[in-house]
Order: structure tokens, then C-alpha cells, then sequence
């Protein structure tokens, strides 16, 4: 076992017999696991979005009582659109629990603002049952006031576009890194904390300038101990309550003098765990599993090879696309993403010229 990156990198380029896998089969220790939160805040976001959309557009009462058709006593009910409200305020209640340290975006904070003082939202089986629905269809009203108002239109917009304003720079980041690279070995890995060190309100908790610091620390080892393979990157922090702080990383190599991404990757990864992070980290190597990514835009991507590249752009709009829906809010106004600087040509550089071609609309990744 090559216990540092630059072992592995001498032990890949030495190789008698042309690059071998040196790293053996970790899966069941700890640098290998991973895990996801109960709770899909993208799937959760745009279903509010969805719902919140129709119920502003939406005419009459969503909510009234009648009789019961079995025993004739009064009863409230919900039109269709109302039950989806119902199972969104819920969604809402769910997400301030997982994410406390976020905002939400403008379908979110209206949807909560209006519901909120309201308390538990169900349908009543007793009790003033007309106060209740009466209630609820006021909420609504508010909802379609405000969701129709030109203030809160502009405040959707503006959201929408600061949020794809990252994706549009890691795009045009991508095409300065071909426009000079010809091929590129794309490594994602999920840096995160074991569980002792993630629970918020122990002793042991990694603060976030720790993090900060690790992180920091991480990319400046990738560029100072891989010099003749490294090319960039793209970062980005979350944190939830289940998970702690994590960052998600897209390494990009120069592929005409690195292979075996899932080996780079993985070692990357322990270098994360047993150096950086002296114990306290574990990763998750992406590469390692492929098969499970419906667009594969991850491992050896070529700059001629516009579908993979398309999908190279989809899988870092997964980095991106929660903050959509919410936005982590870090001390002094501190970055939660980052990219690495546009590489510079070298005029000695091999290889035969290039004339960059933009991606079609149809094979752009979407935010």
C-alpha cells in the first residue's frame, strides 16, 4: 500500500509494465463510505416549487367542509392542489430540522411565512372545523396576493439567475481548461467527517474554520504533490444535520499523462482522511462506481467528445443545483463554492491546435 499521493503518482508513472492499480480493494474501510441524508432537499425543492407555482395561479377555495358521505357528520376536506399544500408545509417543517444553518429560497420563505403561525397543518377531524379551513384557504389567499406581486416576480428571478451564475462559470471554466488540455481525467469525491467529529453539539465537532482550514489545506496539497498532473478543480460546501460539513470536489488531471482515475481518486481520498484531516475524515471515490451514473461525466473525457463533455458539465451541476432551493450562509459572507484559475498555454504545450466549438443548447447542463 502507497501510503501518500506522491508514492502512488512515482509507483504510476514507473511502472515496468505501464500504469498498474496500486491501491487494493478498500471497500469495506471507512475512506470507501458514504452516506446520504433522509431528507432530498433538491426532490423537496422542486415540488414546492411545483406546488407553490399552482396554488399562486390557482382560483377558489382549496379547502371547505361538508357532510360526510358515511355518517353525515361535518367534515373538512381538500381539493387535490390543497392535500399537495398540506404534504409541502410539511416538507418545509423537515427542512429548517435538517438545515439550520441556510436561507431558502423565495418559494420556500413564502410558503413558510404564511403557514407557519398556523401551527400543525392537517386536515381537522374535530374542533371548530370551519375556523380551520377558513384558516387555511386565508393562507392561500395571501399566497396568491403576494406570488403575483411584482416585487416577489423580481425577487424569483433574481434568485434564479444568481443561482445558475455559478454553473455558467463552471462551464466557461471547463472550456479554458480544453481550449488548452486535449484530454482530462475527471475525478468527483465527496470529502466528509466520521461521525464523531460531525455530531453539532459535541465537544469533538469540527467547527467550520477547521474546516475551512482542511479544505484549504487539501487543494493547496493537490496542486504542491501532483505539479505534473494537476490542472483544477471545483469545490463546493453543504452541511446538514445528519452529515455535518462535507465538500464535494471535482479534480480535473491532464489526461494525456494520468489514467486510472479510480486508483487517483482513491488515494486522493485517503490523503483527505489520514493526512489532512489526521484521522478524523473519511471520502467517497465516485469513480469508483460508474455504472450507477445515468450521464457519466466523470473519469477520461476528451476535449472532441462533446456528449461526455456535456455530461462532464451535468455532474458538476449536481454540486450545484441545491442552491436552488437553499443557500448555506457561512460567517463574514466566506465562499461555499470555488474553482480553480483558467490554466495558461504553454507555447512548447504538444499536440495539434484547437478551435473551441460551444456546446449546443440541447447538450449544455441546465442549473
Amino acid at each position: 500500500m502507497y501510503d501518500s499521493i506522491e508514492e502512488t503518482d512515482y509507483a504510476l508513472r514507473n511502472s515496468a509494465g505501464g500504469p498498474v492499480i496500486v491501491s487494493p480493494d478498500r471497500r469495506n474501510q471507512t475512506s470507501w463510505q458514504g452516506f446520504t441524508d433522509e431528507f432530498d432537499v433538491v426532490g423537496a425543492g422542486t415540488l414546492i416549487d411545483t406546488c407553490m407555482e399552482d396554488v399562486i395561479y390557482s382560483k377558489g377555495d382549496l379547502y371547505y367542509v361538508k357532510p360526510h358521505p358515511a355518517h353525515g357528520s361535518l367534515w373538512a376536506f381538500a381539493k387535490p392542489l390543497g392535500k399537495q399544500l398540506l404534504r409541502r408545509v410539511s416538507d418545509i417543517q423537515r427542512a429548517h430540522a435538517h438545515y439550520p444553518l441556510h436561507t431558502f429560497n423565495p418559494y420556500f420563505q413564502m410558503l413558510d411565512r404564511n403557514t407557519s403561525e398556523i401551527g400543525q397543518w392537517e386536515l381537522p377531524e374535530e374542533g371548530n372545523l370551519l375556523n380551520r379551513v377558513d384558516r387555511y384557504n386565508e393562507a392561500v389567499r395571501r399566497i396568491r396576493q403576494e406570488g403575483n406581486a411584482k416585487d416577489f416576480r423580481y425577487w424569483l428571478r433574481s434568485h434564479k439567475r444568481r443561482s445558475a451564475d455559478n454553473l455558467v462559470s463552471v462551464c466557461e471554466y471547463f472550456r479554458e481548461v480544453f481550449a488548452v488540455y486535449s484530454k482530462i481525467l475527471v475525478l468527483r469525491i465527496e470529502l466528509n467527517f466520521l461521525e464523531q467529529w460531525r455530531l453539532p453539539g459535541t465537544e469533538d465537532c469540527v467547527t467550520y474554520a477547521e474546516v475551512k482550514e482542511y479544505r484549504e489545506r487539501f487543494l493547496r496539497d493537490l496542486r504542491r504533490t501532483l505539479p505534473v498532473h494537476y490542472v483544477g478543480y471545483v469545490w463546493k460546501l453543504e452541511y446538514s444535520v445528519l452529515s455535518g460539513f462535507h465538500v464535494h470536489v471535482m479534480i480535473l488531471l491532464d489526461g494525456q499523462k494520468a489514467r486510472q482515475d479510480v486508483v487517483y481518486a482513491g488515494i486522493i481520498g485517503d490523503h483527505w482522511s489520514n493526512v489532512v484531516t489526521a484521522g478524523k475524515g473519511f471520502s467517497f471515490n465516485c469513480n469508483r462506481d460508474k455504472r450507477a451514473y445515468k450521464r457519466l461525466g466523470i473519469g477520461l473525457v476528451c476535449h472532441d467528445d462533446w456528449f461526455m463533455r456535456g455530461n462532464m458539465e451535468y455532474a458538476a451541476s449536481y454540486l450545484i443545483k441545491p442552491d436552488m432551493y437553499i443557500e448555506l450562509v457561512m460567517p463574514d459572507g466566506d465562499r461555499t463554492f470555488g474553482k480553480g484559475n483558467a490554466p495558461v498555454q504553454l507555447a512548447n504545450r504538444l499536440g495539434r491546435p484547437r478551435n473551441e466549438v460551444l456546446l449546443s443548447k440541447n447538450d449544455r447542463a441546465k442549473p
